[in-house]
Formats: structure tokens, C-alpha cells, sequence
């Protein structure tokens, strides 16, 4: 049914108040601009999983570490290490045990030594040096962490995000 101008009631309540209408569109815009930025933040690895964002890797002398730098609180997350041939040993920070639980190394160590500096893993090595993969679960609290080891004499000071 349509009234004196043609329009039919419903879309005329609507033009007779065009202030709200535009307040209503402008927040539809905003909201879907908050889902592309949400969208494309996963897509970079922001919350983990993949991505540019969520692997780090870094190099000193000539140890490689590579660690996922965002993490989620109670997952098994990879920490690969690379190590030079010669003294390949790794050492693990006095507050690595507080805020991760080990759950497997690969290779597992020839020995392994504890001590006021931390944890000492003695890597099964070869004339090319030695990899080793530490599968490590966050736990405690959600945040931001710094994951302390020595290897090959170099000191690494990693930043990881752990979501809950």
C-alpha cells in the first residue's frame, strides 16, 4: 500500500528520519572495517598458528634459534635450535621450567646438567653441528614472556605472546 507521495510506509518512516539512518550506516561501516582489520590480523599469524607474525627466528654467531613467537597457554609450540659444530651446548634459563614445561627434545641430550645459570643440554653433535627441537607448553598465565637460552656462547632474549 502505497500513500500520497508513493512511497510506502515503511520506507518513508525510514527517509523521515535520515539523522539516525546515517548514524545506523556509519556504525555498519565501522563494524566491517573491525572484521577486515580482525580478518587480516589472523591472516599475519596474530593469534597464532602461521603467519609472518607468529614465527621468529633469530641468529647469533653462528646458533639459529626459531620459536613461535605468538603462543597459546597450555599448546605444545616448537623451539628449534641450530648449533654450530664445536661446543654445542644449550643452556636454558633458571625461569625457562616457570613459565614452560619441557615435554620432549629431539634428539634427546647426552646429558643433561642443572646449575645455579640454568640447565645445561648436552647435544647429541656432528662435525656439522647439531639441531635440536625443544616441544615446549606455556604455562602459568597469559602474556607477554621472554624465552632466555645460551647457545653456541650467544645469549638470546626471545619476546613470545601467550594467548589463553
Amino acid at each position: 500500500m502505497r500513500d500520497a507521495e508513493g512511497w510506502p510506509p515503511d520506507l518513508r518512516r525510514m527517509e523521515g528520519d535520515m539523522p539516525f539512518q546515517r548514524r545506523v550506516w556509519r556504525v555498519q561501516r565501522l563494524a566491517w572495517a573491525g572484521m577486515i582489520v580482525v580478518v587480516a590480523a589472523a591472516l599475519a599469524g596474530a593469534f597464532g598458528g602461521g603467519g609472518p607474525l607468529a614465527q621468529g627466528r633469530q641468529q647469533e654467531g653462528g646458533a639459529t634459534v626459531e620459536w613461535a613467537r605468538i603462543q597459546r597457554l597450555g599448546a605444545v609450540a616448537p623451539i628449534r635450535v641450530t648449533l654450530p659444530p664445536g661446543d654445542g651446548a644449550l643452556r636454558l634459563s633458571p625461569d625457562f621450567l616457570e613459565s614452560w614445561r619441557l615435554r620432549e627434545m629431539t634428539p634427546p641430550p647426552l646429558g643433561v646438567q642443572a646449575g645455579p645459570d640454568g640447565y645445561r643440554l648436552l647435544p647429541a653433535g656432528t662435525d656439522q653441528g647439531s639441531i635440536m627441537v625443544l616441544e615446549a607448553e606455556a604455562t602459568g598465565w597469559p602474556g607477554p614472556r621472554r624465552l632466555r637460552l645460551r647457545a653456541a656462547g650467544q645469549d638470546f632474549d626471545l619476546p613470545v605472546l601467550v594467548w589463553p
